[in-house]
């Protein structure tokens, strides 16, 4: 058998197929603004289902499969905002395991229709629960359909803690081979899994950082009093194990025009198309830049703009 061969992967060869999703994860570019020296942007979308949340979805299956928590005889469902089902359903769909997405009309189209391609079923929570969202009602489908249904894994992104410790051995690595000092860091929340991961992680080498979590007026992860929300990918209705566990320095909350504006003027001005969490961090930082100009900072961005049409680029 020559070496061509010997690299094509089997149908059934589950652990081959994990390793080949594996290559096309993490690595993304790092890129300091023109008209912000000393603020930097780490590009998530340029990786595998283009979003961050490819990692905790990779590394949770991963290490279900590992564990033999999960087989292709199961079936794996999750509630999601978007991202983290778009990268389940496009790495389960590989992997040959059925995967149902829950989501909800807040979910942009875009998406739903990412989900749709690869997913097994796409389930769409229309009522509201007791805070004005869906994620309550999304949790309590889960938690119905799991009582009937045994054979199945759920990833839970918002207790499972390889959701932090991907971004701890991933994400996190990434950023620290790429600096020698580092300020600051602007983290968009919603399951907590990114903040909780570089936290701890940035913290090693960077004992000082200050560790800056983004959030929407409205969402439950810091505050106390529900809005409607309407922008995906940020916020929350609850606030996970993750965010109780892990030390923030500094929580910026902003509204949803300010992250909007945020969003348009990135593109305006550094010609980044982002999402609503790259928005919301870009916003936040650039206040901090001018009250510590000579601060090196860096933001996350998630996704880009393309699913966020509508909602923010239109409106």
């Amino acid at each position: 058998m020559n070496k061509q061969n010997e690299s094509l992967v089997s149908p059934n060869d589950i652990f081959g197929k994990l390793e080949q999703i594996e290559k096309q994860i993490g690595n993304t570019p790092l890129l300091e603004f023109i008209n912000t020296k000393g603020l930097y942007i780490k590009q998530e979308a340029c990786q595998f289902a283009n979003s961050i949340k490819v990692r905790p979805a990779f590394h949770i299956l991963k290490n279900a499969i590992i564990n033999n928590e999960l087989t292709e005889n199961h079936t794996i469902i999750e509630s999601s905002s978007g991202n983290f089902g778009i990268a389940l359903s496009m790495i389960s769909k590989y992997l040959g395991i059925k995967f149902i997405a829950v989501v909800d009309k807040y979910t942009p189209e875009a998406k739903l229709r990412m989900m749709r391609l690869f997913a097994s079923e796409v389930v769409v929570i229309d009522k509201k629960d007791q805070h004005g969202g869906y994620l309550l009602n999304r949790i309590a489908f889960i938690d119905k359909y799991k009582e009937s249904n045994p054979n199945h894994f759920h990833p839970n992104q918002y207790t499972n803690p390889n959701n932090p410790d991907s971004y701890y051995c991933g994400l996190g690595q990434e950023i620290c081979d790429s600096f020698d000092k580092l300020d600051a860091l602007f983290v968009a929340v919603s399951t907590g899994g990114t903040v909780t991961g570089l936290s701890k992680k940035l913290r090693e080498k960077f004992p000082n950082i200050n560790i800056v979590a983004v959030d929407i007026q409205g969402s439950l992860v810091f505050q106390n009093q529900a809005q409607k929300r309407t922008l995906s990918g940020i916020g929350s209705s609850i606030s996970s194990v993750h965010i109780k566990t892990t030390k923030i320095d500094t929580v910026m909350i902003l509204s949803q025009d300010d992250i909007i504006s945020g969003c348009k003027e990135l593109l305006d001005e550094e010609m980044v198309f982002g999402g609503a969490s790259t928005g919301a961090v870009y916003a936040a930082a650039k206040k901090y830049k001018k009250e510590n100009p000579n601060k090196k900072a860096l933001i996350i961005s998630p996704d880009d703009g393309k699913s966020y049409m509508d909602n923010v680029y239109l409106s």
